[in-house]
């Protein structure tokens, strides 16, 4: 065994004491893992933003605008390919159900 085993051991090891240090009840485990599926399952469509929406949004920019401070374009989305438009819906999309906002994008 080289060192690096050692080393891969002694950390296995003690995350597995640190994994296992806390009894809990099965039962009550599997319950919580079914309600939280369920909460997935149950969750609210109405906060996906669809590809269409993102569409009909670009459709209302006006060409040739700036946001001024990254050199980002309406022009830039204007003549985009579907695939960002896709993209644009899911990161949208993810920030919604997450509830979080990038600093950067507050500024606008």
């Amino acid at each position: 065994m080289t060192d690096n085993d050692d080393i891969a051991n002694m950390f296995a090891d003690k995350y597995d004491n640190l994994y296992t240090s806390v009894p809990y009840n099965k039962e009550d485990m599997h319950h919580i893992a079914e309600r939280i599926d369920n909460d997935i399952n149950d969750s609210n469509t109405d906060c996906i933003i669809s590809f269409k929406d993102v569409v009909d949004a670009i459709a209302t920019l006006k060409p040739n605008k700036d946001d001024g401070h990254f050199g980002l374009s309406t022009d830039h989305f204007i003549n985009a390919c579907d695939e960002l438009y896709v993209h644009v819906s899911m990161f949208f999309s993810a920030m919604v159900v997450h509830g979080i906002v990038f600093e950067d994008l507050l500024a606008g």
